[in-house]
């Protein structure tokens, strides 16, 4: 009881030259027990057991390492296989690595006049991005895909310009 008048008295005390900037009651009294049981720094404890955070330098790698060598896995098999929450492994692919899942579907359509054309389309998770028809007769060669990307790059930096960072 004594000890508790004596915390008391000091976070009035501490009101009175800190005001609104002083520590509530319970974090004077808790700071008042460790410095009379001998402590004489404010530093933490030290902690044992699981980081707050799973995204260290090491998780980092191992997700560059899995995102290279595997492209289409999902953020959940990522997380199952890593070991690593969901969200952290969100959080290092898109922050970190500067990563962004976009989808890509080539459908073949059959039009009225029975031509058949291809319809690219480029997702993600919030809708179509971009969509366009191969034109009729059009080879598909690595000049025709560099164009369609650099189309949907512009396009992303439109209409998405937080993932084209």
């Amino acid at each position: 009881m004594q000890n508790l008048v004596e915390v008391h008295r000091k976070h009035i005390l501490m009101k009175q030259v800190y005001g609104t900037l002083c520590l509530s009651k319970s974090n004077v009294f808790i700071w008042h027990i460790r410095f009379s049981d001998g402590r004489n720094t404010l530093e933490d404890d030290k902690h044992t057991g699981r980081p707050s955070s799973s995204k260290t330098p090491e998780s980092i790698e191992k997700g560059r390492e899995f995102v290279a060598n595997n492209r289409s896995a999902s953020l959940r098999m990522m997380a199952e296989v890593l070991h690593i929450n969901k969200e952290t492994i969100r959080t290092i692919l898109h922050e970190d690595l500067g990563k962004a899942k976009v989808w890509t579907s080539f459908l073949p359509m059959k039009m009225p006049s029975k031509t058949k054309t291809m319809l690219i389309t480029f997702f993600d998770i919030r809708g179509i991005i971009h969509k366009e028809f191969v034109p009729a007769g059009q080879t598909i060669t690595g000049e025709y895909n560099l164009n369609v990307l650099k189309r949907l790059i512009a396009i992303i930096r439109r209409i998405r310009p937080r993932i084209s960072r």
